[in-house]
C-alpha cells in the first residue's frame, strides 16, 4: 500500500517543479528505490 503512495508523491511533486529539479529528483529516487531494493535483498539473505 504505501509503495502507491510513494509512487504517487512524485507525479504531485513533478507538477511543481522545473525540468532540471525535476530530472534531480527521478534520479534520486531511482537511486533511494534501488538502495531500499539492495538493503532488502540483503535483508532477506540474512534471515
Amino acid at each position: 500500500m504505501h509503495i502507491l503512495i510513494v509512487m504517487f508523491i512524485p507525479r504531485i511533486v513533478f507538477q511543481y517543479v522545473p525540468n532540471y529539479f525535476q530530472y534531480f529528483n527521478l534520479v534520486f529516487f531511482l537511486r533511494f528505490l534501488n538502495l531500499y531494493d539492495m538493503k532488502l535483498k540483503i535483508d532477506y539473505r540474512y534471515m
